[in-house]
């Protein structure tokens, strides 16, 4: 919750929004968006415990 606040405030937003937390979220995680639970429509399928899978043709996401 504090990173998408601290996300709407670096932006100058005045109201928080889902946007604000899938990017807190990706910061946070440093996932791919299809794998972000506030971007993806089947988000209930997301596995946040599961190991990063490689994306194709890039780096593989990491935890931090």
């Amino acid at each position: 919750m504090i990173y998408a606040i601290e996300q709407a405030l670096r932006g100058g937003d005045r109201h928080l929004d889902v946007e604000h937390f899938a990017e807190a979220f990706a910061m946070q995680e440093g996932c791919a968006p299809d794998r972000n639970v506030f971007l993806h429509p089947a988000w209930w399928q997301i596995d946040v415990d599961a190991p990063p899978v490689k994306p194709r043709g890039g780096e593989p996401c990491r935890r931090r």
